[in-house]
């Protein structure tokens, strides 16, 4: 959380899939977790700021939007590319002009997550019983929101885990900061105190896969 962005964060976009689209191409996120964000963000922020997320949004992505309409016309059920939810979060930044990057995805990340648990993500729930059980159930947990990458788990004791993500087509340096975010939430929800998650490797960094390093007391 926090973190100083490293050479290849610069521009978000850079690792984006350019073949997406409202098609079904790999490189996705299911939008049940998106759809939470988006609800925080009307309540927040309010409809008229996220009307104008929809109308400053790229013209490519308007199918997948709509104004005036709950989570600004995103469906749990969808699944949706990585560039689309990299300039989402853009665009929500710059309509609220919100000062701090990392913030503002941590806030997006955790509103994600809590609503999911309120929804159709519960069958997560059975894993939650310690983070060790839910490290070791990582691929499952992560195939219930991506539809690409390959979750081992390199670490693994009574405070800490590593998470890496190989095989990340349309990897997103802004959706892996999300990752970070949602893993920090999540991992805090098998009752520990404290949760830390910093990204120790990145493809955006010239590394092979992510490396997440989780730890918790």
């Amino acid at each position: 959380m926090g973190e100083r962005n490293r050479p290849g964060d610069s521009d978000p976009r850079r690792f984006a899939s350019v073949a997406s689209t409202a098609t079904r191409v790999v490189g996705n996120m299911i939008g049940t977790p998106i759809v939470a964000a988006a609800q925080h963000f009307d309540r927040k922020y309010g409809r008229a700021a996220a009307n104008d997320v929809v109308a400053r949004i790229p013209d490519k992505w308007r199918p997948l939007v709509s104004p005036n309409v709950d989570a600004m016309g995103m469906l749990g059920g969808r699944w949706y590319p990585y560039a689309f939810l990299a300039d989402w979060i853009f665009t929500a930044k710059i309509v609220v002009r919100a000062p701090d990057e990392d913030a503002f995805i941590r806030e997006l990340a955790w509103a994600g997550i809590d609503g999911s648990m309120s929804t159709g993500m519960r069958a997560m729930a059975r894993w939650f019983g310690s983070p060790r059980a839910f490290a070791e159930h990582s691929q499952e947990s992560w195939r219930m929101f991506h539809d690409t990458g390959i979750v081992t788990v390199p670490t693994l004791n009574d405070h800490e885990a590593r998470r890496r993500i190989a095989d990340w087509h349309g990897h997103n340096v802004t959706v892996c900061k999300v990752v970070a975010e949602v893993f920090t939430r999540s991992f805090s929800k098998t009752g520990v105190r404290t949760v830390r998650c910093r990204r120790e490797e990145c493809v955006a960094w010239g590394h092979a896969a992510c490396t997440f390093h989780i730890e918790w007391s």
